[in-house]
């Protein structure tokens, strides 16, 4: 009876430093992932992509696997953890998303700990873990490595940053941090290159500033220097899909690509009067855009904990704010040429700016905290409030149950078991060919491509449909033949069904 309270107060006093928090938010993380497996998932759509070219690599080595995708570094990944492990690539995506998740939350607490040493360190864990995207962590995405290591390599950098002398081992961690980013995405291409030039914001003399750039600089330039000469010598220079980030970076090519789009945009929304702004305009929507889209992946709750407490005022910020400003502009100005290029605007996109947004997150929260401290009515209310609002969102974030989806693997296993391996099969969803054991094959995502392939096909071939279950009247009659076997949700009002369409049709 005496030793209980003693070991409640010392786990207590664990949990509220700083290695306590980051063995706690590993704990979190570890039991999500867990979750989310005993619940069921299957994968997503682009993951198909992605363990597609890990069995290409795996039958076929590094051609086949480019064959499938040209910057297949998390397909090798996912292949040799499969190989190693002896497990299926997917539940080996699955491992390296939890992998790459710790980094991730343990990246982010240790530099918001940089940034204020002060700083109750429980906070930015229950930041980090209300990000609402965590509740997509099964989802097989590459973007889930990139953000762990380039908030990995904010860890050294913002050490050196802050140091009184910066030591050449963190020059070296933030550069292989960045690189290991790198095999994931192409963008931290970008942040390698762009970095350096940040150190014009540091508050140093001039000559130290200029040291430090170039140092910086030179850690990513010699290293690409050697692989040029290596690959050119061998005469194997095939850039991949980084040949894309070298295009980017010619600005007569890039200026080419966003006429173009400022054009059709004129042509499409404006009149004579107004077309020579469209490109001011379209420049302007793509910021704007981008700084959309990085608020919105926080979500409500951590949106408007981050307004209020900078509402409030955040008082005296350290010089690693200068740093967490600059690369904030960076990912800004990252995204906006790439949307500018593109035009896909898919929020994960601006996933690294949103987390750098966090870490003021933090500082809102912990000035908030502090007001309520000194006040006894309203503001310590509003304490206890903000703290069982992000407890909720982290216990909501653990236990989020992934989409409803388990019926397009049981008729993709059903149909892998029970079709012939030599029989034709069509199917409008690509995650019932990828469980059927087959390749990818035409997009049918809407009614009419249905129509024109069904007319396209010969019988007899087998068809298997995913919709909506008010729909069920309407494909049976394009079918013309009743299913083999219907697949349900559970949890949402949408089905698949299995078909064979016989050869006495073509009469």
């Amino acid at each position: 009876m005496i030793r209980e309270p003693q070991t409640i107060r010392r786990f207590l006093a664990f949990a509220a430093t700083p290695s306590g928090t980051r063995w706690l938010a590993a704990v979190a993380v570890v039991t999500s992932m867990l979750f989310a497996e005993a619940v069921g998932a299957i994968i997503n759509r682009d993951g198909i992509v992605y363990l597609r070219a890990a069995t290409a690599f795996l039958d076929g080595g590094l051609s086949s696997a480019m064959a499938q995708y040209n910057w297949p570094a998390y397909s090798i990944f996912i292949a040799l953890l499969s190989r190693g492990l002896g497990c299926s690539p997917e539940i080996a995506g699955h491992l390296l998303n939890g992998l790459s998740l710790l980094i991730l939350v343990d990246a982010f607490i240790r530099c918001a700990h940089l940034l204020d040493r002060e700083a109750r360190p429980w906070i930015p864990a229950l930041v980090v873990l209300s990000l609402p995207v965590l509740g997509h962590r099964l989802d097989i995405y590459r973007d889930w490595g990139y953000l762990a290591f380039a908030m990995l390599s904010c860890v050294p950098l913002l050490r050196y940053w802050l140091a009184a002398r910066g030591r050449l081992r963190d020059v070296l961690a933030w550069l292989l941090a960045l690189t290991m980013a790198l095999l994931f995405r192409i963008e931290a291409a970008a942040l390698l290159v762009l970095t350096p030039l940040l150190f014009a914001l540091q508050p140093r003399p001039w000559a130290e500033r200029l040291r430090n750039a170039l140092l910086f600089s030179i850690a990513w330039l010699l290293p690409v220097l050697l692989a040029l000469l290596v690959g050119g010598l061998r005469g194997q220079l095939d850039f991949g899909k980084l040949a894309e980030v070298i295009a980017y970076a010619d600005p007569d090519s890039s200026l080419v690509r966003f006429s173009e789009l400022s054009q059709r945009f004129a042509e499409a929304v404006l009149n004579k009067y107004s077309d020579d702004y469209a490109g001011y305009m379209l420049a302007a929507g793509i910021v704007a855009m981008v700084v959309r889209m990085i608020f919105t992946n926080l979500g409500a709750l951590l949106n408007v904990l981050l307004i209020v407490g900078g509402w409030r005022g955040w008082g005296r910020l350290g010089s690693g704010y200068r740093l967490l400003f600059g690369l904030l502009g960076l990912q800004v100005l990252v995204v906006t040429g790439f949307l500018a290029n593109r035009v896909i605007t898919v929020n994960r996109y601006a996933l690294f700016g949103s987390l750098l947004l966090m870490l003021l997150t933090c500082v809102s929260i912990e000035r908030l905290l502090d007001a309520g401290r000194r006040s006894r009515k309203g503001d310590a209310r509003a304490r206890s409030v903000i703290l069982l609002a992000l407890a909720i969102a982290v216990t909501v974030n653990i236990t989020a149950r992934p989409d409803a989806k388990e019926y397009l693997r049981d008729a993709g296993e059903w149909m892998h078991e029970q079709l012939p391996v030599q029989a034709e099969l069509v199917a409008n969803e690509d995650r019932l060919l990828y469980y059927a054991g087959r390749g990818p094959g035409p997009k049918l995502d809407n009614y009419e491509k249905i129509v024109a392939e069904l007319q396209r096909v010969r019988p007899p071939y087998y068809l298997a449909l995913r919709f909506d279950d008010e729909h069920v009247e309407r494909m049976r009659a394009l079918v013309g033949v009743q299913p083999l076997k219907v697949f349900h949700s559970a949890r949402a009002d949408e089905r698949a069904e299995v078909y064979f369409v016989p050869a006495e049709r073509t009469q």
